[in-house]
This record gives C-alpha cells, sequence and structure tokens, in this order.
C-alpha cells in the first residue's frame, strides 16, 4: 500500500506548450493527442497547467517540443506485461534525468534538461504510465511489488533531477 501511496504523489504534471486532447472510445481505452478526437471517441481538451514557472513562449524557443512524448502509451496484457512497459517508460527518464543531473553540474546551463522536463508533461507517455502505476489494485501491487519498488527508486531520481532543474531555471 505504501508503494500506490508513493506512486500516485509522485505523478508529475509539467505543462506543455500545445493544447492536449484527452479521447475516450467506448470501450474505455484513453488516448492523448495534439489533434481532434477520431471518430467514436468523446473527447475533452486537457487543461494544462505550468508548474515549472515556464511559459509557452520560453518553451518554444528554448526547449525540445514535448511532442515526440505526447502519444498513447499500450499498456494493454497481464499486470506483468504492464509493469515491464512502466518500467521501460520510467528506464529512459532516468537516463535523461542522470543526463540532465551531469549537464547541470558540468555547465550549469538547464537549458539542457528541457528534454527531460518535455518528457514529463501532462499526456506524455511518462504521466500515462505513472497514471496506471498509481492505479494498480492492492492484488497487481502485490503481484508486482519487487518491480514497483525498483521503479519507485527509479521515479525518486527522476524527480530529483526535476526538482534540480526546475532550481536552476528559477535562479537569476
Amino acid at each position: 500500500m505504501r508503494i500506490l501511496i508513493a506512486i500516485l504523489l509522485m505523478v508529475p504534471l509539467i505543462a506543455g506548450a500545445a493544447p492536449v486532447n484527452k479521447c475516450v472510445s467506448a470501450d474505455g481505452k484513453i488516448l492523448f493527442t495534439q489533434g481532434a478526437c477520431p471518430s467514436g471517441h468523446a473527447g475533452e481538451e486537457v487543461k494544462i497547467r505550468s508548474a515549472n514557472g515556464m511559459n509557452s513562449v520560453a518553451n518554444e524557443r528554448r526547449g525540445p517540443s514535448a511532442d515526440k512524448y505526447v502519444k498513447p502509451l499500450d499498456l494493454s496484457g497481464d499486470i506483468r506485461q504492464q509493469v515491464r512497459k512502466i518500467k521501460a517508460v520510467v528506464d529512459i527518464g532516468r537516463i535523461k534525468a542522470r543526463e540532465c543531473d551531469w549537464d547541470l553540474k558540468e555547465s550549469k546551463d538547464p537549458m539542457k534538461c528541457m528534454d527531460l522536463l518535455a518528457y514529463m508533461i501532462e499526456g506524455s507517455i511518462y504521466t500515462q504510465a505513472m497514471e496506471r502505476a498509481a492505479s494498480f489494485t492492492p492484488d497487481e501491487i502485490a503481484q508486482a511489488k519487487p518491480e514497483l519498488q525498483s521503479i519507485l527508486r527509479a521515479v525518486e531520481d527522476i524527480l530529483e533531477a526535476k526538482e534540480l532543474a526546475l532550481t536552476y531555471l528559477n535562479t537569476p
């Protein structure tokens, strides 16, 4: 249960520059897109709020486009398959976090961390993975406890790098 609570507390929401639509099919599958929802999907625009103190103009000028990370994440399969997919997404985030951390130590330039921040925007594959992990039932948690502990450690590293990057960004 503590793993579930920890994951719920760690779902980061970082703003993106373009509007994102949440589309829900008749069978309940969710698709995030920056275009119109496909036919047969109910849609609503996701309200993206700035959590990192940056405006969209700064993101467009100096940061990478987050579009490449806002796409549907296939989390089908049994709990073990889902956890493997979530772990893969988190492992990519951990690599980005380590690169960000290294760049901050080497050059003290937080702009090199923009890819990590883009990876974590609302609707991204990362936030989709975190949302699924946060929705695990107690039975699912029991089945995947060792893997979830590993994922939790990686998420802690990612959030630490994000906070460091945001600290540098907000320092004059």
